[in-house]
């Protein structure tokens, strides 16, 4: 979620197995669109869906969907959910993202963010933390954070046990 340029997306579909699909969520709408050399962009570029699709051209596995993260309809399990829905400080959407999309989620899913940067990005953080615990688990290194999923019953036991 939130695939942007592509460099993260590129990245997941080169290191994943051959038979993984990698579904790539953006609306590449946003009108705070990153652009130039500050984002890792040629001076004139934008990351615009067709931006996007440059950059992953050679990548069979990454299917492109231009929607909003937290109303796409997603119709199988997901076994590894990547949330970068980073639209600037102070204005992620990764609550609407996540409720829409745990549910998709296979038990042990493997679930990661990006901006755990606590001088920057408080939002994100706040964000990782809360996750952590409803999650019950959570890491994070270098502004990366990263846990496992548990289905709703596993988390409402846990809670449960906490209380």
């Amino acid at each position: 979620v939130g695939a942007c340029a592509g460099r993260a997306t590129w990245t997941l579909s080169k290191n994943a197995p051959w038979f993984s699909k990698i579904y790539a969520i953006d609306t590449w709408a946003d009108k705070n669109v990153f652009y130039g050399v500050g984002f890792n962009l040629e001076p004139e570029k934008q990351s615009t869906r067709e931006y996007f699709l440059e950059q992953v051209h050679d990548r069979k596995n990454i299917i492109p969907i231009q929607e909003d993260a937290s109303q796409v309809s997603i119709d199988f399990k997901i076994d590894f959910l990547f949330i970068d829905s980073d639209m600037g400080r102070g204005r992620n959407n990764n609550w609407p993202i996540w409720e829409n999309l745990a549910p998709c989620l296979k038990k042990g899913a493997l679930v990661v963010g990006a901006n755990y940067l606590p001088e920057s990005r408080p939002d994100e953080v706040l964000f990782a933390d809360e996750m952590a615990n409803k999650l019950g688990n959570l890491t994070h290194e270098h502004g990366i954070w990263w846990s496992f999923y548990n289905t709703p019953n596993e988390i409402k036991k846990r809670e449960t046990r906490e209380h």
